[in-house]
């Protein structure tokens, strides 16, 4: 490998994948960067992961460059890349009950050796440039950590969609590729934030800075963790390229509900409203536009306690003519 290449420490959280975590870890192995360290976190996982780790880690030592045939025969080597392109990385496999990913991740991060770290789920894939990539990306720009593009697939691997970035959305400069104001993601539930756990290439001194994920998080962890880069003062980018493949899938806990989901952003939102000061008008305003927002998604889905509480919620905040409009128009149609 090039002497100058930065040791980058790959996390895996995991939770019971043990049919897709080979493919995850060769995915990695298969990177055309060759300095990293993979530490795979089992997050009490029922099923065979275990298993299927632990015999694949023993099958790359028994022959690195061709695994034996009942390794494949039990699905432990993945179809896509066959063998094990880089045998040597150190691979470290570490249990824990189920706290869920942010604890996953912390824990990995306590065990990380690297200049940088990135995350990939157990379930998910990087293109093999990811690496790469993102390190060029994110000395060159001088950035303290970065994300990129990714594409969505189902669990039979058809695409469904991609994310990148649009000039001057989420406060992006499009020239440089910073991410210089991710309030403006925050407070839009239709947009979100164009941030992604498995995309991420995190210089390690960031959380000596900010500290470690906030456990309190089911989903939006990372969401979380970037605002708190951004008010430390550390500098964030986004590379426009896809370079990471998610997978949804049915059980997936991103895709486990819209309400948990619509709960966990408000959650999100109203940390960083409060740090970056509900006393001021415009942060005010903001927080009640999205606290509006979201009680549209719980009218639709039929939340009527839930949507009438967003609404006092967000007229508190925020008294808004076009609001009370809307309101009087659907209480009395």
């Amino acid at each position: 490998m090039p002497d100058n290449q930065k040791l980058v420490s790959v996390i895996i959280p995991t939770y019971n994948c043990g049919k897709y975590i080979s493919e995850a870890i060769e995915s990695i192995l298969h990177q055309t960067y060759k300095n990293f360290e993979i530490i795979i976190v089992d997050d009490g996982s029922t099923d065979n992961t275990a298993e299927v780790v632990k015999n694949y880690i023993n099958s790359l030592t028994r022959s690195p460059a061709s695994p034996d045939s009942k390794a494949k025969e039990a699905g432990e080597v993945s179809p896509i890349y066959g063998g094990p392109a880089n045998p040597h990385t150190s691979i470290k496999y570490l249990y824990q009950k189920n706290k869920g990913p942010a604890s996953a991740r912390n824990k990995g991060i306590k065990e990380a050796k690297g200049d940088y770290v990135a995350f990939l789920d157990a379930d998910d894939l990087w293109e093999k440039e990811k690496l790469s990539k993102s390190t060029r990306f994110i000395e060159e720009k001088k950035f303290d950590w970065i994300c990129t593009g990714l594409k969505k697939v189902n669990g039979k691997g058809e695409l469904i969609g991609v994310r990148t970035i649009k000039p001057d959305a989420y406060g992006y400069n499009f020239q440089t590729g910073e991410l210089y104001d991710l309030t403006k993601g925050l407070f839009s539930y239709s947009f979100s934030l164009p941030v992604h756990g498995p995309t991420f290439l995190i210089k390690r001194e960031c959380f000596k800075k900010v500290g470690l994920f906030d456990e309190s998080f089911k989903i939006c962890e990372d969401t979380d963790i970037t605002l708190r880069f951004q008010e430390a003062g550390l500098k964030g980018g986004f590379l426009n390229e896809i370079l990471m493949i998610y997978r949804l899938r049915e059980n997936s806990t991103t895709k486990s509900g819209l309400i948990d989901g619509l709960k966990q952003h408000q959650k999100a939102a109203k940390k960083h409203a409060k740090i970056l000061g509900l006393n001021k008008p415009e942060i005010r305003r903001e927080y009640a536009n999205l606290l509006w927002e979201i009680s549209a998604r719980y009218y639709i889905n039929k939340k009527w306690l839930k949507m009438l509480k967003l609404v006092i919620l967000s007229l508190f905040y925020d008294i808004d003519i076009a609001r009370l409009v809307k309101i009087k128009k659907y209480a009395f149609k």
